[in-house]
């Protein structure tokens, strides 16, 4: 279940409001990104207000009170809905198109009664979302409580009020866990790889595998003689109860544990989370963005968040399968359309990182784009004066530089020969291009290796290389072509050049180790023996910062 298209007409802060979505595959997430008060929860509110109906749920009421008028003698009897939801006492109304043509509507029946168009063809999984205001300091509740999943009863009405789903996810793990246990056949192997294992996983992932930082679910005790339910980590050589984790960890624990023991009732849903980093540094961010979009949000599911964290923008940008929506800058007392950012936009970092601030961090350095999984081995060169950026890939890279004049890229040779890189420069002066297949060939290079390494043996190296290219060299060819395709650089610039494929061909039939080196994949086909050695220590030596230096000195 996807959504194509939502309009709010006098919802809470939009006169009237368009997110169109029709323009893209339908992507599974949708990051809303905005400064603080730009109505990206007002978002929420409206799915949240809709959620209501289809789950057969009291549509969110609230208490009536007194509220003066300026114009008015008398005070005058207000319901709390209407002050939230509706815009200068006009009613407000919410339509949402789904990818399978689907529609709900709101719609006034009355002056006291709101109906969903299309109810009945909706089940009450449909929507399924988490206010800000999540966590919990501590575990109290002596007693498991019993609730009905799909009734989502424990849902906050409004999006300004608490979510304290957490002790009932804690109640409901261990339920699963005591129907496993009393069952007929009990097995405790996959007990923990369904109730356990996930969550553990997931904390390697985000945290890392440093037994130092990462945390790790050890044990959970049920509550009894009055005391709460007991839920133990260890972290190094440090065990302690949930109530000591940090806030992040909390944050991270309860939103896994709200994801297990609910998303098997919520499989073809739309997810809306507000302010899913909370807590959290831009490290963390990043890595649980991408944990919960690629492991936890069922696949035929969306996924909807908002935020204004670097690590979640970054995120959004790589990701093949989301879509950025920029509220900022706004007047939305007028009709407004938003649709998806261009991922090669860069001004969606203002939203983390104001422009001014941007350049008064970095204001000696030179920002450089590479591609993604590359961005620490080229900040450990060390290079004078650069600071490097990740992209998602090549072509990331080129659409970086190409529209940001004032940054560089720096991006893998691949199949490119030196006639069309000399052409490229030409057309796009700030973006670079490796004179070797990728980085890896720079620091698996046999001189690198031999400052590196002590008595290395180079002969013996370069034959191992070429006696694999030998091996491999027809199945690289194979390929050639479809990979030159998809560079955009090539045919956005307008490049050809005549025989290039057959010269790249020469070069790998070559028995001339710099010929056939050049264009030898060395981030994944070719090694030699076993070498041990980190890419950061191999990124440190005198050779790559020179090897490395001569690229960006080109003219």
């Amino acid at each position: 279940m996807h959504i194509s298209k939502i309009e709010l007409w006098n919802f809470k802060r939009f006169s009237k409001l368009v997110i169109d979505l029709t323009s893209i595959q339908p992507p599974k997430l949708v990051l809303l990104i905005g400064a603080n008060g730009s109505g990206k929860s007002s978002l929420f509110d409206a799915f949240n207000w809709i959620a209501a109906y289809t789950k057969r749920l009291p549509p969110p009421t609230g208490f009536k009170f007194q509220l003066v008028r300026s114009d008015e003698p008398r005070p005058t009897q207000v319901n709390f809905f209407d002050i939230y939801f509706g815009k200068a006492d006009r009613k407000p109304k919410v339509s949402i198109d789904f990818d399978n043509q689907l529609n709900l509507e709101t719609f006034w029946e009355d002056e006291q009664t709101v109906k969903l168009k299309d109810r009945d063809k909706t089940s009450s999984s449909l929507f399924y979302g988490r206010s800000a205001l999540r966590q919990s300091p501590r575990l109290t509740k002596n007693s498991l409580s019993s609730i009905n999943i799909l009734d989502d009863s424990d849902r906050p009405q409004y999006f300004i009020d608490a979510d304290s789903r957490f002790e009932n996810d804690v109640s409901l793990w261990l339920e699963n866990v005591l129907q496993e246990v009393f069952g007929n056949d009990f097995d405790a192997q996959n007990l923990k790889e369904r109730l356990v294992a996930p969550i553990n996983n997931a904390l390697i992932r985000i945290f890392g595998e440093d037994n130092s930082t990462s945390l790790k679910l050890v044990n959970v005790l049920p509550p009894s003689n009055g005391r709460p339910t007991q839920i133990n980590f260890e972290k190094g050589e440090s065990s302690f109860g949930y109530d000591l984790l940090s806030s992040g960890e909390k944050e991270i624990f309860g939103i896994l544990l709200n994801l297990l023991v609910r998303r098997e009732s919520f499989r073809d849903t739309i997810y809306f989370i507000d302010e899913l980093d909370i807590h959290l540094n831009t490290g963390l961010q990043y890595a649980l963005l991408k944990e919960i979009s690629e492991n936890w949000i069922p696949e035929n599911c969306q996924f909807w968040t908002a935020s204004h964290s670097l690590g979640f923008i970054q995120y959004a940008r790589e990701s093949e399968n989301a879509a950025l929506l920029d509220f900022d800058q706004f007047d939305f007392d007028l009709p407004q359309t938003i649709v998806p950012q261009p991922k090669e936009n860069l001004e969606v970092y203002e939203i983390a990182v104001p422009k001014d601030m941007l350049s008064e961090i970095f204001r000696d350095k030179l920002l450089t784009f590479c591609e993604n999984e590359d961005v620490t081995v080229y900040n450990s060169i060390g290079l004078p004066k650069k600071l490097f950026l990740p992209a998602k890939d090549k072509n990331d890279v080129y659409f970086s530089a190409k529209n940001n004049p004032k940054s560089f890229g720096v991006m893998d040779k691949d199949f490119l020969t030196p006639q069309e890189i000399e052409l490229i420069r030409r057309q796009v002066p700030n973006l670079f291009v490796l004179s070797y297949y990728s980085i890896e060939s720079y620091l698996y290079h046999p001189e690198n290796l031999s400052e590196v390494i002590e008595n290395f043996d180079i002969e013996s190296y370069k034959n191992d290389l070429k006696e694999q290219k030998q091996n491999l060299s027809d199945k690289v060819i194979y390929g050639l072509k479809g990979a030159r395709d998809s560079y955009k650089v090539l045919t956005l610039e307008k490049i050809k050049v005549n025989s290039a494929e057959e010269n790249i061909f020469a070069s790998l039939r070559s028995d001339n180790f710099e010929d056939f080196y050049s264009y030898l994949d060395m981030k994944k086909t070719f090694r030699h023996g076993n070498l041990n050695i980190s890419k950061i220590r191999l990124a440190q030596s005198e050779w790559i910062e020179q090897a490395i230096s001569k690229i960006f000195d080109a003219n």
